[in-house]
């Protein structure tokens, strides 16, 4: 049982080699697997080490591979796995080709995932842009619909004169309102809505539907709760004080015509 950690009877010796014919030399002797290498310098740094830009260059291309196979992976993409046993190591020249083609690859798959992510979050605001309106349309409608009826109700109790005039104050007194619209996350509704009625000290009025659209994550794929909010304020500071609101709390706010 002990014999299977002991190994087999070893030579030491020490070899010359040109530094053109060392790379083949030493990946003849790795594919024997009969060599063991020994540090003659370990006081020396890494920086100052010969064939250190070579190391360098294979960490390098690792690094690429691994990101391709992280690609690869994401997209459940069936590779065929390589039938041979050990693979050679490949010439000095077939690395230079190598490295390009993964330079190449690399910077093709980041442009096509960066665009797509781009059309992703487009998708995003385009769909959070269409809820805000819908919403927006159901909410002022029924708001006009209520406007009417009153008016109905009430046209033959007043004087038409005075109704005019208490119709054109009321078009220039609506003139006066501020409207902002747009779409937050739905865990941070509560507390958008406690610091807009804090800062505003009562004077927003803040309407808030939720959006039944499945939406998605550009970046990550993860699910979204989002609401549509619309507030009703007056007067420039509130705007800018809304504005700044709506910036720390992430929401996407939208032109509301």
């Amino acid at each position: 049982m002990g014999t299977l950690f002991k190994s087999e009877l070893m030579s030491r010796c020490q070899l010359y080699l040109p530094p053109e014919a060392a790379y083949n030399c030493v990946a003849e002797l790795g594919e024997l697997g009969l060599a063991q290498f020994v540090d003659l310098n370990p006081d020396v740094s890494a920086f100052q080490r010969q064939f250190v830009g070579e190391v360098k260059r294979c960490e390098e291309m690792e690094r690429k591979l691994r990101y391709v196979e992280t690609e690869i992976v994401k997209e459940k993409i069936v590779i065929a796995e390589e039938s041979e046993g050990n693979i050679p190591a490949p010439a000095p020249r077939e690395i230079v080709e190598l490295e390009a083609s993964l330079t190449t690859i690399e910077n093709n798959l980041r442009e096509v995932n960066t665009n797509y992510v781009a059309l992703r979050k487009n998708h995003l605001e385009l769909s959070e842009l269409k809820n805000m309106l819908k919403k927006t349309e159901v909410f002022l409608s029924e708001n006009q619909l209520n406007l009417q009826e009153l008016d109905e109700n009430t046209r033959l109790l007043d004087d038409p004169s005075e109704r005019e005039k208490e119709l054109e104050e009321q078009n220039y007194s609506s003139m006066k309102f501020n409207l902002t619209g747009g779409v937050i996350d739905r865990a941070r509704l509560l507390a958008f809505e406690r610091m807009l009625w804090r800062v505003s000290m009562g004077n927003v009025f803040l309407k808030v539907a939720d959006i039944d659209e499945q939406m998605e994550d550009p970046s990550t794929g993860d699910i979204l709760y989002k609401a549509v909010f619309i507030i009703f304020f007056q007067g420039e500071a509130l705007r800018s004080r809304v504005k700044k609101i709506c910036e720390g709390f992430h929401a996407a706010v939208y032109p509301c015509p």
